[in-house]
C-alpha cells in the first residue's frame, strides 16, 4: 500500500474519520478498494489545490453515483453503473471516474458525456493518483 502522506503537498491536506469513510462506501453501496480508503484517511476531505475544482473529497462526494448514472441517462447512453463499481471523482458535471472492481488497487476508467464507452484511465488506483499528483502539483514533494 502507497504510504500517500509523502507524496502530498505539506499544507491544506486533511483526512476522513473513519465514519466518514464508511459514509461514502455506504453512499457507493458497499465496500471500498483498500488503496482508495487509505488515501480518503490521508486527504479525503481536502489536498491542497490538486483536484481544485473537481468533486473529489468528501462531503461531495455523497451522492456522486446517482450524479454519474444521471450524466448517463441525459446522455442516453448504453453504458450501465453496475453494482460494485465505485464512482470517485467528477470532474465538472461532464467527466466522471470509476472503479470497475474492488481489488486492493483498481483499474480507474472515465466517462465523458456522450462518449460510446468508458475509456481505461490508468492500470491503478495509485497510477492515476501519481499522474494527477504530478499534472496538478509538480510531483512528489521533495
Amino acid at each position: 500500500m502507497v504510504e500517500w502522506r509523502q507524496f502530498l503537498p505539506s499544507a491544506g491536506v486533511e483526512g476522513l474519520h473513519h465514519e466518514e469513510i464508511a459514509e461514502i462506501a455506504g453512499d457507493q453501496g458497499g465496500a471500498l478498494p483498500e488503496e482508495y480508503v487509505a488515501f480518503l484517511a490521508v486527504a479525503g476531505r481536502r489536498c491542497g489545490l490538486v483536484y481544485h475544482g473537481s468533486r473529489h473529497f468528501y462531503p461531495d462526494l455523497l451522492g456522486i453515483r446517482e450524479d454519474a448514472k444521471e450524466i448517463l441517462s441525459d446522455c442516453k447512453s448504453d453504458v450501465v453503473l453496475r453494482d460494485g463499481q465505485i464512482v470517485f471523482g467528477m470532474h465538472q458535471g461532464y467527466h466522471f471516474f470509476f472503479f470497475e472492481d474492488l481489488s486492493a488497487d483498481p483499474a480507474v476508467f472515465g466517462y465523458r458525456e456522450y462518449d460510446a464507452l468508458p475509456t481505461r484511465v490508468s492500470d491503478s488506483f495509485s497510477q492515476f493518483l501519481a499522474d494527477v499528483l504530478r499534472e496538478d502539483w509538480g510531483g512528489p514533494r521533495q
